[in-house]
């Protein structure tokens, strides 16, 4: 499928503006509960499966009814994790997973090849907790960033090892963030790619190399 193709996909039941409200409420629903839960009650080894449906509930409802909906869904979601949790939880889950369903429905919709959402996936991640870190950092009033990487370096020297210059430390703690976004992303992907295709509306498919593993 043509990657700058802009055609929209039609939604599945056009003109049902109450099953619209219907399923924002479900899906908006079910990704608080698996934030909420996997918050308060984490799972080994499940945790990350949990996780990927913070994002995919909002990038189904793009899929089905469009940006609007997805917008709709995503807020909801934050104003019941904010009741749940407060609003700082609320604005933790806008931002990266909300925006990121709403960026990955998009162009799952538009047929954008997985190289692409996945790298923007990716960096929309590592902003988001950029953004985390800086929102606890105001709320403990103190730079939680350099608190990180001074205790890392000191943890490095502590070891034994030369102590690192700390722009090091910091490039290292980036690359770390980038590699723990690249696989949840691809988790979020290979749940989509199988599950969404059941329920009438396919992402497009992985590479051919990639495909191999997820079968």
């Amino acid at each position: 499928m043509n990657f700058f193709d802009s055609r929209r996909r039609a939604p599945s039941r056009p003109g049902s503006p109450t099953l619209a409200v219907v399923e924002t409420a479900f899906l908006a629903g079910t990704a608080a509960i698996a934030f909420v839960f996997n918050t308060y009650f984490p799972i080994v080894g499940v945790g990350w499966l949990i996780r990927t449906f913070y994002a995919l509930p909002i990038a189904l409802t793009y899929l089905r009814w469009g940006h609007r909906t997805a917008w709709k869904t995503a807020t909801v979601t934050a104003l019941l994790v904010a009741v749940l949790m407060g609003p700082i939880r609320s604005l933790q889950f806008l931002l990266p997973h909300g925006v990121l369903g709403v960026w990955l429905g998009y162009w799952w919709r538009r047929g954008a090849p997985w190289g692409w959402t996945l790298g923007s996936g990716v960096a929309i991640g590592v902003g988001g907790s950029a953004f985390q870190l800086a929102l606890l950092s105001l709320t403990v009033g103190d730079n939680l960033w350099v608190y990180i990487t001074l205790r890392t370096a000191d943890f490095i020297a502590w070891l034994g090892f030369d102590r690192p210059e700390l722009i090091w430390v910091q490039a290292l703690t980036v690359v770390s963030l980038a590699a723990s976004s690249t696989v949840y992303l691809l988790l979020i992907h290979g749940v989509a790619w199988l599950l969404f295709d059941r329920i009438g509306h396919a992402i497009p498919a992985p590479p051919p190399w990639l495909a191999i593993w997820l079968r």
